[in-house]
């Protein structure tokens, strides 16, 4: 399962794109803090996979969302560098 933010998409940061695992979820988003070594590990084990088997993702709405369907490729997990609001990718 996976579950985004119901927002109009003006990027992965407006919809936050996470995978339901029955160890916990995983998130796709950090935001500002980039995530560690250890954050990128434990969302490998709970995907059972290897970022090669992973990325790139391709993301698209089950449902009916305002401004028609999101759609997109995660090619990393994300975060944003604070000051100037860069986004980076990460695997």
């Amino acid at each position: 399962m996976c579950h985004a933010s119901v927002a109009e998409f003006t990027g992965f940061a407006t919809v936050q794109p996470q995978i339901i695992t029955p160890d916990g979820s995983v998130s796709f988003w950090y935001g500002v803090p980039k995530p560690t070594r250890k954050d990128l590990a434990q969302n490998y084990e709970r995907l059972g996979r290897k970022a090669d088997r992973i990325f790139p993702m391709h993301i698209n709405s089950d449902v009916e969302v305002v401004g028609g369907p999101v759609t997109g490729i995660l090619k990393a997990f994300l975060y944003m560098e604070m000051g100037n609001e860069r986004i980076h990718e990460i695997s």
